[in-house]
């Protein structure tokens, strides 16, 4: 799976990082995460459009936990679009592979919320039938 060449959505990248299917958001709008093209594979220039601070902040924090990863970062190039552009350096391998790495915790990280939400709504309906 490369990121460089195509179109993906966040979401899709979130759920399903080994297929390549359109997705949309809740909104009906296609989302697109897009990398440059060419150049040192160690640094890389992930553009994702349709997002904001919200995930550039989450990405960025587990981006820098990653041991390969010596810079992680982004922008909003206008505050008037929805898009971020998140640069990430490594010091060995490749930075689509940290990229892919990041997506792979946050969606651990995600359904370890969602588990532990479902858990609590389940006890507090359990405790509110035994009252």
């Amino acid at each position: 799976f490369f990121f460089q060449h195509h179109l993906v959505s966040p979401a899709l990248l979130v759920y399903s990082l080994t297929t390549l299917n359109t997705m949309t958001t809740r909104q009906d709008r296609p989302k697109a995460l897009r990398t440059t093209i060419g150049g040192n594979p160690l640094s890389r220039v992930f553009k994702i459009q349709k997002e904001t601070h919200t995930l550039g902040n989450v990405l960025k924090g587990i981006l820098l936990q990653h041991e390969n990863v010596n810079f992680a970062a982004y922008s909003v190039p206008h505050p008037l679009t929805e898009e971020i552009e998140m640069r990430v350096q490594v010091n060995e391998g490749e930075a689509n592979d940290a990229m892919k790495d990041a997506l792979k915790q946050l969606m651990n990280e995600i359904e370890d919320i969602d588990t532990l939400f479902d858990e609590a709504v389940e006890d507090v309906q359990m405790n509110a039938m035994q009252d």
